[in-house]
């Protein structure tokens, strides 16, 4: 594991948390889809689809990002699913980064090759 993927959490302001430090990252599966390059997050379960690999990887952290708010909202609501409880650990280390580059810094990177017919 790389230094960048060490990070100290802020928990979210709706629990009351001592600061942990984690190294915690998130795995990125990206694979070619009909002239298209899926990039998919299976901790958190969610995909996105561009032309190329690179505008799926920036889509794909801005959702990460996006999704990491609306969790942390609605925390309470979220948690008591256990669907999604498994997701915070994730949603901290997300919610500790400044920038949708920082969220990126967390991807793992795995390249699948397109399947063949």
């Amino acid at each position: 594991m790389t230094q960048a993927n060490v990070m100290t959490l802020r928990p979210p302001q709706l629990l009351d948390e001592p600061l942990v430090t984690l190294a915690l990252g998130l795995t990125i599966i990206t694979r070619p889809d009909d002239g298209h390059i899926s990039a998919y997050c299976p901790e958190l379960d969610i995909i996105a689809i561009a032309k190329t690999e690179g505008k799926a990887l920036a889509d794909l952290s801005d959702m990460i990002a996006g999704y990491a708010e609306v969790y942390a909202r609605d925390w309470e609501k979220r948690y008591r699913f256990s669907r999604f409880a498994s997701h915070r650990p994730f949603i901290q280390t997300v919610r500790a980064c400044r920038t949708t580059k920082e969220v990126r810094a967390l991807f793992n990177l795995v390249r699948e090759k397109a399947e063949l017919a």
